[in-house]
């Protein structure tokens, strides 16, 4: 409910931004539908679900060629719609998460911060197995680890992490998307054009 309830209110915030700045919402609507290759952004979601929450996916390869497989999923969807604002923030974002997910089998966490924060399931998991779902324990020999997630959000912010900055890119690209696509006229919208960038 957390994660919701945090997904419809950044949903929000960047449809309103796009609208206080010229934008409509007939123009975000047309342009969502126009989407290249629209269907593999659920597809990918839906395959992180079956690979980090399905029950009986205790293989560690088996979760992170999944992980990567959500990744190749989502650049594919970035590839097709490059031109559109944000992509490039997108595309960063998940680069550099990628980067770190490969140099150490998965995305870097320091277990006592998860303890922190109450996600004590997953704290368990990285003490007694090093791994849990897309998340591995971040010890002396991780690459990168500044790339791995340790940003968390102070309370009362429901979805506190932790973060990577590579989260934040593709925060602000998704953010930045979906501001635009308010902002963006459509192809043979009658409404005179506005300006772009948001």
């Amino acid at each position: 409910m957390k994660i919701l309830l945090s997904t419809l209110a950044f949903v929000s915030l960047a449809v309103l931004l796009g609208l206080l700045t010229g934008g409509r919402l007939s123009w975000l609507v047309r342009n969502t539908t126009a989407l290249r290759l629209a269907w593999l952004a659920p597809l990918a979601l839906i395959s992180q679900w079956v690979f980090f929450e399905l029950p009986g996916m205790d293989r560690h390869d088996l979760v992170l060629a999944g992980h990567l497989l959500t990744y190749a999923l989502i650049l594919v969807f970035i590839w097709a719609n490059r031109r559109l604002p944000g992509m490039p923030v997108l595309a960063a974002g998940l680069g550099l998460n990628l980067l770190v997910i490969l140099l150490n089998g998965g995305m870097p966490v320091d277990p006592e911060l998860l303890r922190a924060i109450g996600r004590v399931g997953v704290y368990q998991d990285l003490v007694s197995r090093g791994w849990s779902g897309n998340v591995v324990a971040l010890t002396d020999r991780t690459l990168l680890p500044f790339l791995g997630d340790w940003l968390v959000l102070p309370e009362p912010f429901p979805a506190r992490g932790p973060y990577s900055i590579g989260d934040l890119f593709i925060y602000a690209g998704s953010f930045w998307l979906l501001a635009g696509l308010t902002r963006v006229r459509p192809a043979g919208s009658d409404a005179p054009a506005r300006p772009q960038s948001v």
